[in-house]
């Protein structure tokens, strides 16, 4: 190979790799016109890292969950794709983990640094990308999830990924009846929480509000209304988070990011509620957190509740 050549590819494997985060495969070298042995040479020098067998990543590029889980996508097969905790993570689900990174792959594969779930064949509609990575749908990684999650943990990625609108609770629900056997553990924690958007309870706008209805639920409060819209006659007045419409109590989830710089609109719509006999209970992160007995205590006194 002369001079021109070695450029010309050398070029293409930079292309390669500024597309995946840093990242190039030895078959995607030899696709660039490389020799097995001019693929192994380059590879070994100063400029290219090992970081899963036949992966490679560019010296000069730094480390980033993106970069990981591409290489791990590359390394796991032309099928593979981010799942579970790393497809949360990818998607930028609050609380989501990128270590260890996990793939879900056709092929059996094991490695010590890559979390290998075997996965059988599944639909195109099941792969969809995030970031340029590919990631397993909304859908399925929600149905992933379900099988290791605690119900709390499992709603509040409902909840947010309804939020986001990353899916509906149709479309989650016609993936659950098309490709999940009644056997199957997270498909079943799953058809447990379904019931509760359907109904009309409507999805947490926040972390916060998902954590508060969990406390709310599992008190011996009457359940409340999620969601609820007050109306003055066919006149809107607001939404709130919880109510108990009969007795004009509301529940608000308050957390200071959601609520910044939006005092004036929120004295007005506390305003409008009380015009029209409502009380109104706000419960902020500390309260739920370092305070839930009082919180409940609290809410039970105006509903005329004893616990």
């Amino acid at each position: 190979m002369d001079r021109a050549q070695r450029i010309l590819v050398d070029r293409r494997c930079s292309q390669i790799a500024a597309r995946q985060y840093g990242i190039i495969t030895r078959r995607q070298l030899l696709e660039a016109g490389l020799t097995t042995r001019q693929a192994e040479r380059m590879v070994t020098g100063s400029r290219w890292r090992v970081v899963l067998p036949g992966t490679y990543a560019q010296a000069t590029v730094s480390t980033s969950l993106q970069q990981r889980a591409m290489a791990a996508v590359q390394w796991a097969g032309p099928s593979a794709a981010a799942s579970f905790e790393t497809a949360c993570a990818l998607r930028r689900f609050a609380d989501s983990v990128g270590d260890p990174i996990e793939v879900s792959s056709l092929r059996k594969l094991r490695s010590e640094q890559v979390v290998v779930h075997h996965a059988q064949p599944w639909a195109p509609a099941e792969i969809e990308a995030a970031d340029g990575i590919p990631v397993t749908s909304v859908e399925r990684t929600l149905v992933d999830m379900a099988g290791r999650e605690l119900a709390p943990r499992l709603q509040e990625l409902v909840d947010e990924a309804l939020r986001r609108s990353l899916t509906t609770v149709t479309r989650l629900d016609s993936y659950v009846r098309a490709n999940c056997g009644n056997g199957r553990h997270g498909p079943a924690s799953l058809r447990l929480l379904l019931p509760q958007y359907m109904n009309g309870g409507g999805f947490s706008e926040s972390i916060l509000e998902t954590r508060l209805r969990r406390l709310l639920d599992d008190s011996p409060l009457p359940p409340p209304v999620a969601q609820y819209v007050v109306r003055n006659g066919d006149r809107f007045v607001a939404r709130v988070d919880f109510a108990w419409p009969g007795l004009k109590v509301a529940v608000e989830a308050v957390g200071r990011k959601h609520h910044e710089g939006q005092w004036d609109r929120d004295m007005a719509r506390l305003n409008a509620l009380r015009e029209c006999g409502w009380i109104v209970i706000f419960v902020t992160w500390e309260d739920l957190h370092m305070h839930p007995r009082e919180t409940l205590m609290s809410i039970a006194r105006v509903l005329g509740v004893n616990l």
